[in-house]
């Protein structure tokens, strides 16, 4: 079974969490997400009641869920991320050019899948932001190609133009 973990922005000050025993990486608080909450401890739960230990109110419209996948890092890759893949370009007969393709792509979750949309391609453009149909991640490709360089909230600029 796949770990369920969510992040989301905290908007409570940094300071005020640290007095709660509440630690963000990043900005960034993980843990359940319930109505607006970051939940990272259950004390105690019956059919009647749930008893949350630690709780962080969270930006909405920041929470990505983790998608169970990994980077060719071991970095875990959560709704929202910006992934690039960098690969060689080969001629048709397989011969290495000596050049490079560089792609991005925005995390999202699709039709009932975790996809990706792809935002540049330095093959095609070396400047025009491309946007594409949603594809799905391949769990092994991720593993081997795929590094986390950014999300969406701290960095929308990935999003924008690829350098």
């Amino acid at each position: 079974m796949r770990e369920i973990l969510f992040r989301g922005k905290s908007v409570i000050p940094q300071d005020i969490l640290e007095d709660m025993g509440i630690s963000l990486e990043n900005g960034w608080v993980y843990g359940s997400y319930v109505d607006g909450f970051i939940i990272s401890e259950v004390v105690d739960a019956t059919d009647m009641y749930i008893t949350i230990g630690r709780w962080c109110k969270v930006d909405p419209e920041t929470v990505g869920q983790y998608t169970g996948l990994t980077d060719k890092n071991g970095q875990k890759i959560f709704e929202g991320d910006v992934v690039q893949a960098v690969s060689k370009i080969v001629t048709l007969s397989g011969v290495d050019t000596g050049g490079s393709c560089r792609q991005v792509y925005e995390v999202v979750w699709n039709d009932g899948c975790w996809s990706r949309i792809k935002t540049y391609d330095s093959l095609w453009s070396s400047q025009d932001v491309i946007k594409t149909t949603p594809t799905k991640i391949y769990p092994d490709l991720a593993a081997k190609f795929y590094e986390v360089i950014g999300n969406v909230h701290d960095n929308p600029e990935l999003l924008e133009v690829g350098e």
